[in-house]
């Protein structure tokens, strides 16, 4: 498997820009995509939708690339999705849009916003239930399921405008206090029953409220991650990584001597080795990192460093041997999303080049077909050894 990551072709691509939209986002709205692949490999989930409304998952078959069914039963973006363990259900977390009541015009509607739970019928697309999550007026959600699909990592985000009194400098130097609306951004990463979405333990120091411009640096919670056994979940907090003990909550490390941003985490499939990639200054020009630390104590492993590439994500592969990276690599000709493989062992480095300008934002390892699916910008890809 090691060396069969290096050498693989195309065998079909999904791609957004070739499907039929039956709906036209506003130009400020973003795409939202999130894949997951079924158990058996058979099955490829890939959710999209614009910022507000009319999310909608596609199921695919991965031996022949064709469009099995549309899940459109949703009143906002779809942010995360997995499949059961069974792969009888797909579960999607969501927000979802509701009118608080009858309004007498368009321009006069007065909505909520609550997160859910949903689960489908991996087969047919049906709906099966749903239960909420989380508080209401959620701007975004983020969700991982633990490997036994009984926990749920959630990372929830709300923003609130509240007036409150600012200090100023008025004529003459004289500072006085005056009344404004300032933004207070909310952030938590909890961990939930992933059947209930009731609350399972309270995780230490996983939560923050910070007003202004402080809360675009500080307040950034994101990107948790489970180890193999579920025991422990880590999650990159501001300009560290946090690890917490599943079954407690309790805080056990801290890393904080990072070459720049986090930007990606991963554990090794023994849970032993955490891998984070960092960036330090603006792309192009920057310069990257890839640590490998002891994910018990805390001890610094391995360093892999570069410039001019910016890294989105990170997984262990051929059983801990290697580590495929996910990135945007800038050179003299342009940016083009790359996959690169770091022989672990050998400490080398081999790559192969996805899409020009698209960074390659996540892969899903598909062990029993020898496949990785790949997601860059609104493309996903299945490729074969």
């Amino acid at each position: 498997m090691l060396f069969k990551v290096l050498f693989l072709v195309v065998v079909f691509s999904i791609s957004a820009a070739g499907q039929r939209r039956n709906f036209t986002p506003a130009p400020d709205n973003t795409s939202t995509v999130a894949v997951a692949v079924s158990p058996d490999g058979n099955t490829v989930a890939v959710a999209r939708g614009a910022a507000k409304r009319y999310g909608r998952v596609e199921l695919w078959n991965t031996q022949t690339g064709e469009l099995q069914h549309t899940i459109s039963g949703f009143d906002g973006p779809v942010w995360s999705l997995t499949f059961s363990g069974d792969g009888g259900s797909l579960i999607t977390v969501s927000t979802e849009y509701r009118e608080s009541k009858i309004q007498s015009s368009i321009k006069d509607r007065e909505e909520k916003v609550f997160g859910e739970l949903k689960w489908w019928n991996a087969q047919t697309g049906e709906f099966i239930k749903k239960v909420s999550v989380g508080n209401e007026g959620v701007r975004s959600m983020e969700a991982t399921w633990s490997p036994n699909g009984e926990l749920l990592a959630l990372v929830e985000r709300r923003t609130e405008r509240q007036l409150t009194d600012i200090s100023e400098l008025g004529a003459m130097n004289q500072r006085r206090i005056i009344s404004g609306f300032v933004n207070q951004e909310e952030t938590e990463l909890r961990l939930l029953d992933a059947q209930t979405g009731q609350r399972r333990v309270k995780l230490e120091d996983a939560s923050k409220t910070l007003r202004g411009y402080a809360a675009v640096l500080f307040g950034r919670l994101e990107r948790p991650v489970f180890s193999s056994d579920g025991t422990r979940v880590a999650a990159l907090v501001a300009e560290q990584v946090n690890i917490w003990d599943a079954a407690t909550g309790r805080k056990i490390l801290s890393l904080k001597k990072l070459n720049g941003w986090p930007t990606a985490i991963a554990f090794s499939e023994d849970g032993h080795t955490l891998a984070v990639a960092s960036m330090k200054g603006q792309m192009p020009g920057g310069e990257s990192e890839i640590s490998l630390w002891n994910a018990a104590t805390g001890k610094s492993l391995n360093k892999l460093n570069g410039k001019n590439d910016s890294i989105a994500c990170l997984q262990f592969a051929a059983e801990g041997r290697a580590l495929l990276i996910g990135s945007l690599q800038y050179g003299p000709e342009g940016a083009v999303g790359t996959v690169k493989m770091w022989d672990l062992r050998e400490n080398r480095l081999g790559k192969f080049n996805v899409h020009a300008d698209q960074a390659v934002s996540s892969f899903t390892l598909i062990r029993n077909h020898d496949a990785v699916v790949l997601q860059s910008g609104s493309d996903v890809e299945l490729r074969d050894a």
